[in-house]
């Protein structure tokens, strides 16, 4: 069952909507979506998750973060470290609702932002869920200021990447593809590493990715990044399956695999009996 609330975020109301099971949750998701566009590419797989993970047993609960969706505040305003705020009032409910075993995790930036805010968590969850995560935030940046590039090609004014990057670090708030994009979040963005946030001590890993071609190999800069986290003493699952990148194809795109690859990984971390409390400080 579909169930949108409203929750008090780090910046004015957030909207989330839970996907309930139809009877008492087992079990727990705290998703969280992917940047600007990519999040509106993904709605389509990010509801498929919750309700298919309803239908087991579990609430999952999707947030719009500050200045996205229908939560409070416009874009220009949405800042990484109020986006954590809001990922813990999240978090919140989802105790409040009664659920006592959670797993965190997101797609693409959203995967970023799942594995920042562990260190907010007093007991974080011993298992983080992993959609196509980016090797770093800067690449996502530099994804982002093509939008703008690209749209301008053939034109009297021509920008590059570097242009845009030269304004947001002098300050100013640039607009690309109808979002406004703050210098605060362009900075926290480009601060972020996927290796140097290796999940606490304890926490696995289930790391899915999407790829061409019937048997689709994890692209080398994960490899290499699982490889550090399992030399770190992690539980680390790297998996592909076959399907389109649904984040930033044109039409609305759909991956069965990864929805039932997804499912089977969540069975699983269910039944590992010291699976933690998601505590909140």
């Amino acid at each position: 069952m579909l169930d949108p609330v409203f929750i008090d975020g780090g910046r004015g109301r957030i909207h989330c909507t839970l996907f309930r099971p139809a009877t008492t949750p087992r079990a727990g998701l705290l998703w969280l979506p992917p940047f600007a566009e990519e999040m509106n590419r993904s709605r389509r797989m990010m509801a498929g998750l919750g309700h298919a993970l309803a239908a087991r047993g579990w609430l999952t609960a999707l947030p719009d973060l500050c200045g996205t969706g229908d939560s409070a505040g416009d874009f220009a305003a949405a800042d990484w470290s109020v986006w954590r705020d809001d990922v813990t009032a999240t978090a919140r409910r989802l105790a409040a609702e009664g659920v006592d075993e959670f797993v965190i995790g997101g797609v693409r930036s959203g995967a970023l932002l799942a594995l920042d805010v562990l260190a907010t968590l007093a007991q974080p969850s011993r298992r983080v869920l992993l959609w196509q995560p980016l090797p770093s935030g800067r690449l996502q940046l530099r994804q982002f200021l093509r939008l703008r590039v690209a749209a301008a090609m053939g034109g009297a004014a021509r920008e590059s990447t570097a242009d845009l990057q030269a304004r947001l670090d002098a300050g100013e708030t640039v607009e690309i593809a109808g979002y406004d994009l703050s210098p605060s979040l362009a900075g926290a963005l480009a601060a972020l590493e996927l290796e140097q946030l290796m999940p606490p001590p304890g926490v696995a890993v289930d790391w899915l990715e999407v790829g061409a071609g019937e048997a689709p190999e994890p692209g080398v800069a994960s490899m290499a990044i699982a490889a550090a986290w399992r030399a770190a003493g992690h539980d680390v699952h790297l998996g592909t399956v076959a399907g389109d990148p649904f984040w930033t194809t044109q039409e609305i795109t759909w991956v069965q695999p990864l929805i039932d690859r997804t499912v089977a990984c969540l069975d699983t971390a269910v039944a590992v009996p010291a699976f933690a409390r998601l505590g909140v400080r």
